[in-house]
């Protein structure tokens, strides 16, 4: 029997780069370990990259089987496959698992009738069960974890969990993906490293923990370290960690970090580590990351602190989790010498507008690199459920979201607004967040607002409140039609380009400021006339800012004339004179992959490396 696989990769950079598709690769992996399955299945391909569907259906041979990973980046392309795969070919069965397969699937099923079986939670031992069945003559499909509709009458299996991770072989060592990457020279895999699974926490906006409960199950050591020499030996530069709570275990993690180690120095491949550490984040956890550092394997650590209203901790069940404590974290972090990034959300069960922007003051005073989400209604996590938005007043759209593309639109639910932070507030807030994090993390006026604060004593956030207003009453500037369109970002289908950190249609906007003249002389205009500014310094500032992260203009060294040491006063706290200055430019080298505006951005925003050295001379 001809089995096909389908596990559709988040992409990045028109499909250069993307994950292999480990959960499938793995329901395969496990399978197998039956003999009767080895015996009656062909596996014939994997799926993994969004292509024209009549394209992929010409490359299928009459299917038995067609099995599909669901979630948020491919569940709609997925489902449209499917669709079609069972026009084409009737009796083939139809599969689908993963975090989109809600669980309470009755409707689900009723709504894409062309889909035979939903696998819920582990998926391995159930897929295995379900092949086993489906060679029979009359297959019996009543199975644990699986859910289907037989005879108009809806089937829920039982919940369970696999008894040992260390029964799953590797997909990656026993050669499941050897194929998919040699068909594939033009493509750079990322690889997915699990090393445990399951969550002990129980925050409400997350689907981890409902899909696999709260105990932690760990995979075998040396399962590990043979999947890390594997990437080296495929010249996998990128891996990220699958597991909830990396560095949960101390001694462990220390020693898979140090596997990592081990096999980048001699082997030269696994370049970049990312996961999502223990949100119970201690001084060991920081020990962790701080070795992966010090190796040129880790950039910085994330702490998600979400926000830090003490009510909407509570809600979101974030409370009992002693990294909330992100002060702490931040001087442990300082004393270790680890950089350190975090994430907020913008729509939380009993944040306000001022409590947001609060947390927001925190990040923007202690130069914190950050991104930031919209609330997203995951339909396994708490917040799904219908006591909780009743309780909390959520409001809740489905949008389209920033993952759809010619093939299929995808959407997500989205949160946008609450009891306490109406719509109206939210769109407020959020094209308020936007405007922020662009023009402050890409480096646009962040040097201008560090200034401000420092020099004349104006709060970030007022800066920027004041000059969004600006901008947006002012007809004549370059963005002013690109402004209005975010004012009404739901009525308007704006919302996938505000709640996303990183898009085209931000870079193309950033473009028309960046190295503008006219915005800037505005810019220095608007910062006299509204806070009484000294108009030296301010011309300093936005030379300096104009100087710093720049990649047009990282062509050769110069000098620059300065009214005053306003450099030396942010970067060293030497007090501020009035007394022409000359200052050198030194141009570091740019990163290879930095080419165009939306690459400029997306690294300006963490990076530090390749900024400009200015000194005086």
């Amino acid at each position: 029997m001809k089995l096909y696989l389908v596990q559709i990769s988040a992409t990045y950079g028109s499909n250069k780069f993307c994950f292999l598709p480990y959960s499938v690769g793995s329901l395969w992996s496990f399978a197998v370990t039956e003999e009767i399955v080895k015996e009656n299945y062909s596996l014939e391909n994997i799926f993994f990259l969004r292509e024209d569907f009549d394209e992929v259906l010409s490359r299928m041979d009459n299917p038995s089987v067609v099995a599909f990973s669901l979630y948020v980046w491919n569940e709609n392309y997925s489902l449209t496959l499917a669709r079609k795969i069972k026009e084409k070919f009737k009796n083939c069965l139809i599969v689908v698992g993963g975090p989109s397969v809600p669980k309470n699937s009755e409707n689900f099923l009723k709504d894409h009738p062309f889909i035979d079986l939903c696998v819920h939670n582990e998926g391995e031992e159930s897929f295995k069960n379900i092949l086993i069945q489906n060679l029979s003559n009359s297959p019996n499909f009543y199975l644990d974890n699986v859910s289907t509709i037989i005879d108009n009458k809806y089937f829920k299996g039982a919940f369970s969990r696999i008894t040992s991770l260390d029964s799953i072989p590797s997909p990656y060592t026993t050669g499941v993906f050897d194929n998919i990457i040699r068909e594939h020279p033009d493509i750079e895999f990322n690889m997915i490293l699990e090393t445990n699974r399951g969550c002990p926490f129980s925050c409400t906006f997350c689907d981890w923990g409902t899909l696999t409960t709260q105990k932690i199950k760990q995979l075998g050591l040396e399962r590990v370290y043979s999947e890390i020499e594997w990437c080296a030996e495929n010249k996998i530069e990128f891996i990220e960690i699958a597991d909830a709570n990396f560095g949960i275990f101390v001694k462990r993690d220390n020693l898979i970090v140090d596997k990592m180690i081990e096999v980048k120095n001699k082997k030269g491949y696994l370049k970049q580590i990312a996961s999502s550490w223990n949100k119970n984040a201690k001084d060991e956890t920081l020990s962790i990351a701080k070795k992966l550092f010090d190796n040129g394997l880790y950039r910085r650590f994330t702490v998600s602190i979400q926000t830090l209203d003490e009510k909407s901790l509570i809600a979101i069940k974030r409370k009992n989790t002693d990294g909330s404590n992100f002060e702490y974290m931040l001087e442990s972090a300082k004393e270790y010498g680890l950089p350190v990034s975090t994430e907020t959300i913008i729509g939380l069960p009993e944040e306000t507008y001022e409590s947001y922007m609060k947390t927001l003051d925190f990040i923007l005073d202690n130069q914190i690199p950050y991104q930031y989400n919209v609330l997203q209604i995951l339909d396994n996590s708490e917040m799904s459920d219908p006591s909780y938005i009743k309780k909390y007043d959520l409001d809740i759209i489905r949008t389209e979201s920033s993952f759809s593309d010619d093939f299929a639109k995808e959407y997500q639910n989205m949160c946008v607004g609450t009891r306490t932070l109406p719509r109206k507030s939210f769109e407020k807030l959020l094209l308020f967040q936007w405007f922020v994090f662009s023009f402050h993390s890409f480096h646009i006026t962040q040097v201008i607002a560090f200034t401000l604060k420092k020099v004349f004593n104006v709060k970030i956030t007022d800066f920027y409140k004041d000059f969004l207003n600006h901008l947006l009453s002012d007809s004549s500037n370059c963005i002013y039609k690109d402004l209005q369109k975010f004012l009404n970002p739901i009525k308007n289908k704006q919302m996938a380009y505000l709640e996303n950190s990183y898009n085209q249609t931000q870079s193309d906007i950033l473009s028309k400021v960046f190295n503008n003249e006219e915005f800037y002389r505005d810019l220095k205009n608007f910062c006299i006339r509204s806070y009484a500014c000294d108009k030296l310094v301010i011309e300093d500032a936005i030379s300096i800012q104009l100087n710093s992260y720049n990649y047009q203009r990282f062509s050769e060294e110069s000098i620059l004339n300065f009214n005053t040491n306003l450099q030396d006063h942010l970067e060293k706290n030497i007090p501020l004179t009035f007394k022409p200055k000359k200052y050198k430019i030194i141009k570091n080298s740019i990163p290879s992959n930095i080419l165009d505006w939306y690459s400029h951005f997306r690294y300006t925003s963490w990076g530090t490396s390749w900024k400009t050295t200015i000194y005086e001379i």
